[in-house]
């Protein structure tokens, strides 16, 4: 399914996983699948101890300042702040020249709902993190976000309506019904707006896609 081809960034040293770089990258090398990336996600003052474990190349985001010298490590963007030409991510209401970027932890429903009919309506593409690791919500736990009900509230935004009922929608038939009703041409403006999203768990989404036979 192309909504979901290339969604989530390898987020593994961040919490609640925390692994450790070894594992972290012993674990990008050895999982595969359309839904992911390949985008290792790093905190910019963590990139010489991501130089010293190296095997090969590898993509990454930076998270915050740090910077590099080996070639092996190609930045394909940061986020946190402006770094002159190269894409960017930033939280908050003023992303500046920079993408949007939203944290999905600690937010109520009506403000994750905001932030994406914001980016709808001012045409800013983003990307999402912290806590969506499941397809739907409250599957992780009450509170939690899921990446389906992200992905159909964005595309309610887009066509112009709102993004809430989507983020509250608790019910999986509801949101896969909602994903097969997509056409292409939705589905193309649905992902030029919604990047990806990091989830520390790198499996775990495209088996609930699988369990909701959205098949990648």
């Amino acid at each position: 399914m192309k909504l979901l081809e290339g969604l989530v960034d390898d987020a593994g040293l961040f919490p609640p996983t925390s692994l450790p770089m070894a594992d972290a990258l012993a674990r990008h090398r050895s999982v595969h699948h359309p839904m992911l990336t390949g985008r290792f996600l790093v905190p910019g003052d963590r990139l010489a101890e991501l130089s010293d474990a190296l095997d090969g190349p590898i993509d990454v985001h930076v998270i915050g300042p740090g910077t590099t010298s080996d070639d092996r490590i190609r930045v394909l963007a940061r986020e946190g702040r402006e770094p002159g030409e190269m894409p960017c991510y930033v939280e908050g209401d003023d992303p500046g020249s920079c993408y949007g970027k939203v944290r999905c932890t600690g937010i109520s429903d009506a403000d994750l709902a905001r932030f994406i009919e914001v980016a709808a309506r001012e045409s800013r593409p983003f990307k999402a993190t912290a806590g969506l690791h499941r397809a739907v919500r409250g599957w992780d736990g009450e509170g939690f976000h899921g990446y389906l009900n992200v992905l159909v509230a964005t595309a309610f935004a887009i066509s112009g309506g709102k993004a809430l009922g989507a983020i509250q929608e608790s019910d999986p038939h509801v949101l896969v019904e909602e994903v097969r009703r997509l056409s292409d041409d939705q589905v193309t403006a649905l992902r030029w707006l919604l990047h990806s999203y990091g989830s520390c768990d790198t499996t775990q989404p495209y088996l609930d896609a699988q369990e909701l036979g959205l098949d990648v």
